[in-house]
C-alpha cells in the first residue's frame, strides 16, 4: 500500500537506491524513502528523507537538476 503523501506521485525523481529504500526527490528537492518492493512486503514503510543538501551530506549523492536544484 502507498503512502498518502511519500510516494512516487508526489516524489517523481528517482536519487539512488539506499538500502530498503529507493530515494525519490519531487520538484521543490524534497525527498523521501520509499521501500523498494522486497522491503514493502517485509513491512518498512515510507517516510521524509529531507532535501537536496541532506541526500548529499548524507550519502554523497547529488539530486538531478530537474528536482529543483
Amino acid at each position: 500500500m502507498a503512502h498518502e503523501y511519500y510516494n512516487r506521485a508526489a516524489f517523481p525523481h528517482f536519487v539512488v537506491n539506499h538500502g530498503n529504500w529507493d530515494i525519490y526527490a519531487n520538484d521543490a528537492g524534497h525527498c523521501a524513502a520509499i521501500p523498494t518492493a522486497d522491503a514493502a512486503a517485509d513491512g518498512c514503510g515510507a517516510s521524509n528523507f529531507g532535501d537536496a543538501r541532506y541526500v548529499f551530506a548524507t550519502l554523497g549523492v547529488k539530486v538531478p537538476a530537474e528536482a529543483g536544484q
